[in-house]
């Protein structure tokens, strides 16, 4: 195609050098983690103890397997606190 000044968009025609790169363009920002319904046993709404945290509720369950996270509101200061199930050292209480 010509413009008005009777260039080309075409630039092919340029060395290779001379032509834009063309980027591929990769996020580097965490993916969303669909919520799950049950992880390792544990349901939203579950409650649980930790030994630092105290007591609290699973409030949202995230992934699956070795990369799921609990969110867990604590009852003593109210606190929401996200935890890498795997490590989390939760005990559900029944």
């Amino acid at each position: 195609m010509t413009t008005s000044l009777g260039e080309t968009d075409d630039l092919s025609c340029l060395p290779s050098f001379a032509q834009p790169k063309r980027s591929s363009f990769h996020s580097t920002a965490p993916q969303a983690v669909p919520d799950a319904e049950e992880a390792d046993g544990l349901v939203v709404g579950d409650l649980v103890t930790h030994p630092v945290f105290g007591d609290g509720h699973i409030k949202r369950i995230q992934g699956k397997g070795v990369n799921a996270r609990v969110v867990v509101e604590f009852d003593e200061t109210g606190d929401e606190r996200t935890l890498l199930l795997s490590y989390s050292m939760l005990e559900k209480l029944t």
